[in-house]
């Protein structure tokens, strides 16, 4: 373990020492130095070296590696944590992996911690168990691995679901949380060679697979964001336009109902001949309070739910992103359908 110096310590987090007399800095120095000395030749005991703490050596069950003959095995101190290289090799039993079935060109680096799993004990000998198996009923998976090979079936070696990679080359990352940190992005890309590994030819564009469950079935294609945007400003646009021409329609049956309400009837025409003078009838006293009463009907339930939707649709498009000019949805968008950071094809 290395030791900051003191003075970089002191320029980097305690300016203020600078206005401190010479006394207190050679003080403080001194103070620091045997503490450092300390720290560094404090020797173990006993009992700390048995439990691991103090920076100790612990005492626990650690297995024993299965090793083939051209393996190099690399294991930390009394720790059960490996580093093995050799060829292909993805489980209990014999052949399991390219090496075991004698093809060349199958080199791997296999990093394990946690062989035997939950349940490891001295002297207990393990292969690498990559998943659980109804084969090796009693195999536990090892608790995290980061596997290479240069020829494996990557996808049957963990137990995935779906298209299987087949006598490829592989690099395989299990555990119970595994995380990929990226301080300026990540990205997950395909298809950048012509041919792959083993001189075969590429002929199709591979995509990226998010499986949850290990359930490949249930897969469905992933939705493009600016099309999807596009077909919804599309909807939203129909949607209003025909709010728009309903409105209409309604407010010329309106006019329709007013002058059917207003309609007045002359006398015939046989009376006008015979002298009679034309008088205009009344209106319908059943036609007038029909026709006020739909369009106060329509006013109240039809014209203001139009206008309702018109509102609601306008409001949708600026909510979720949806207009045609990117920088005014990201400005106005509170709930946009768009991620600001993530993109696919």
């Amino acid at each position: 373990m290395g030791y900051p110096d003191f003075n970089t310590l002191i320029k980097k987090y305690l300016v203020v020492l600078d206005d401190s007399p010479e006394v207190e800095k050679s003080n403080l120095i001194m103070k620091w130095n045997n503490k450092k000395k300390a720290f560094e030749k404090t020797p173990l005991s006993q009992e700390e070296m048995i439990r691991g703490s103090a920076r100790g050596e612990l005492k626990e069950p650690v297995p024993v590696y299965n090793e083939l003959p051209g393996d190099k095995v690399l294991q930390g101190r009394n720790t059960n944590s490996w580093i093995v290289l050799g060829r292909d090799r993805t489980g209990p039993g014999n052949p399991n992996g390219y090496g075991d079935k004698g093809f060349p060109a199958c080199s791997m680096i296999d990093l394990v911690v946690g062989r035997g799993g939950r349940y490891p004990y001295d002297g207990m000998i393990t292969d690498p168990v990559f998943k659980e198996s109804a084969d090796y009923p009693r195999s536990i998976p090892d608790a995290a691995r980061i596997y290479m090979s240069q020829r494996t079936d990557i996808d049957k070696a963990f137990g995935i679901s779906g298209e299987n990679s087949v006598s490829r080359s592989g690099i395989g990352i299990k555990a119970d949380a595994v995380r990929v940190i990226g301080t300026e992005g990540i990205k997950l890309v395909t298809n950048v060679d012509s041919s792959n590994s083993q001189g075969g030819s590429i002929k199709k564009i591979y995509g990226v697979d998010l499986i949850a469950g290990n359930s490949y079935k249930t897969l469905q294609p992933m939705v493009m964001g600016e099309n999807l945007r596009v077909l919804l400003e599309k909807v939203i646009n129909e949607l209003g336009e025909t709010t728009d021409s309903l409105a209409k329609v309604i407010m010329f049956q309106m006019v329709v109902n007013q002058t059917f309400a207003a309609h007045m009837h002359i006398q015939p025409l046989e009376t006008v001949l015979a002298g009679g003078v034309p008088i205009p009838s009344f209106p319908s006293a059943e036609a007038a309070v029909a026709g006020s009463l739909v369009n106060l009907q329509l006013v109240t339930e039809a014209i203001r739910k139009m206008f309702g939707t018109t509102y609601t649709l306008a409001m949708m498009k600026l909510k979720h992103g949806i207009t045609s000019t990117p920088a005014f949805n990201s400005v106005m968008a509170s709930q946009p359908v768009l991620s600001k950071y993530h993109r696919l094809n």
